[in-house]
């Protein structure tokens, strides 16, 4: 394994897999099938982030296979096919936050390693951002699946439990901070300071690399 991250990998595919995840989600909600193609979509992009991992095919076609494996539990969660559906869900959806971590952490250290800009740096950015409030979702997902009083959520508005927990993320880590959605313990109050701080210093950081890489050039 020379390099934890591809150096051969775009990010065109995963760039607008997650705009269609972004833009198409909320409105599968009102379809009788969101408990199957949420998880078809979502998953997609999962498997498209493991390809920006470094490792040898023998180690990404594993990682496939289990994120395969946590999709197919995400169904049976959703579908409520066995008991014990609560474990299954979280079981389902730490196998998630660890493929979107290495994916994160892949993509980052291949940008932070580029001597120049190009369109797949920014891209490649672009899609960390979205990765991090997706994978702050998930976690916010994993904590109301301990403890069902974690989050305030609004009975007021149209939506599932699970995307609100996404639209909290994606509000909390662009600061935006609407109030109709709030925390409740001391776990979930960390992890919106945590996400906060990503979604200020991120930016921050990745306009610096690319002024250093302008005036290097």
């Amino acid at each position: 394994m020379s390099q934890f991250y591809s150096t051969k990998t775009t990010y065109n595919r995963l760039f607008y897999n997650l705009l269609i995840f972004m833009v198409v989600t909320p409105f599968l909600q009102y379809f009788d099938r969101f408990n199957i193609w949420f998880p078809i979509i979502f998953f997609s992009t999962i498997i498209l982030a493991i390809n920006t991992l470094g490792f040898s095919k023998k180690f990404i076609y594993i990682f496939r296979g289990i994120a395969i494996f946590a999709y197919l539990s995400s169904i049976i969660s959703h579908l409520q096919m066995l008991n014990h559906i609560d474990t299954i869900e979280i079981f389902s959806d730490v196998l998630s936050a660890l493929f979107m971590i290495l994916s994160i952490v892949a993509i980052a250290l291949r940008i932070l390693s580029e001597t120049e800009i190009n369109g797949d740096v920014i891209k490649g950015a672009i899609c960390i951002y979205l990765m991090i409030g997706i994978l702050w979702g998930i976690f916010y997902k994993i904590l109301v699946n301990i403890n069902a009083n974690s989050f305030e959520l609004s009975i007021f508005i149209d939506a599932s439990p699970q995307y609100q927990l996404f639209y909290f993320s994606f509000t909390t880590l662009t600061t935006l901070g609407y109030g109709d959605i709030s925390p409740l313990n001391s776990v979930g109050m960390m992890l919106s300071n945590i996400e906060a701080l990503l979604g200020q210093l991120f930016p921050a950081i990745f306009i610096s690399k690319l002024v250093s890489l302008s005036l290097n050039k």
